[in-house]
This record gives C-alpha cells, structure tokens and sequence, in this order.
C-alpha cells in the first residue's frame, strides 16, 4: 500500500476536474438544472464504478494480513461508498422519472457530499496507516529516539 493514497488521491482529483469540467460545460451552454444534475450523476457513477471503487478493492486485495483493523475499516468504508453510489444512481434515475423537485435536489446534494466526506477520510486514513509508528521513525534517529524515550518517561 505505498502508493495507494497517491494513486486514489489521482483518481478522486480526476473525477473533480470533470465534475468542474461538466458544470463549465453546462454553464456555457445553458443547461438546465436537472441537466446538470443527470450529467454530474452519471459523471460520478461512472467514474466511482470503472475506476475509484476498483481502486479501493484492488488496494485492500493487496493489503498486508497484519493490518487486521485497516483491512476492516476499508472493507467498512468501501460498503459505504458502494452504498453512496448506488443511492446516487437511483436518484438518478428518480430525477429522470419524477422530474426535478426540491426534495430530490437535497437528497442529491447530500449524497455528493456525503461521497466527497468518505472520499476524504479514506485518504486520510490511508496517509496514516502509511507512516510508520512514531517509535520505528525514531530509530533512524538517534537523537529524536532519545527524546521519544524521554517525553514518553515523562508521561509515567
């Protein structure tokens, strides 16, 4: 998992510079609202489905069996964000039967930003289960081993 948080960090900056792309897109053009809302949708969808959710599956294939607890909070984290797309789809498809309400655009949003939220603890859980325990830097250095040591004394 070295270069696992880059390499999703990629994949989600990807799918908000389309997402920005689109909404230039949409502005410029005059789309409506429910316009905008399907093609953002359908952008996340997909890009969730081809390319982040796969990412995440491929990442914690390769984790290593020590790591009990991030094995078990990827497996949590990616059931949510599976679960987050498939709401988005199916709103998807309700703004396409229904046609726009306010209700739906609420439910919407929330999805979106209930995707970027998970989207974000995943990196940064990811960034920390990367660096290594406090201690094992320390004994690199001799003399920050010695401070550790120290301040974790004081701490007794």
């Amino acid at each position: 998992m070295t270069d696992s948080p880059a390499s999703l960090q990629l994949e989600l900056t990807r799918w908000e510079h389309e997402l920005d792309a689109l909404e230039n897109e949409s502005i410029a053009e005059g789309w409506s609202t429910p316009e905008r809302l399907l093609a953002a949708m359908q952008s996340t969808v997909a890009a969730y489905q081809r390319r982040i959710l796969p990412r995440l599956r491929a990442e914690h294939d390769l984790a290593v069996p020590d790591a009990a607890a991030i094995t078990s909070y990827d497996v949590i984290v990616e059931d949510e964000l599976v679960r987050q797309v498939q709401q988005l789809d199916d709103l998807r498809r309700d703004l396409i039967t229904q046609g726009n309400t306010t209700d739906l655009q609420l439910r919407i949003a929330g999805t979106f930003a209930a995707l970027r939220a998970l989207a974000t603890v995943t990196l940064r859980f990811g960034q920390q289960a990367e660096r290594p325990p406090l201690d094992q830097r320390a004994t690199r250095s001799p003399g920050l081993g010695r401070a550790v040591r120290r301040y974790e004394r004081s701490l007794r």
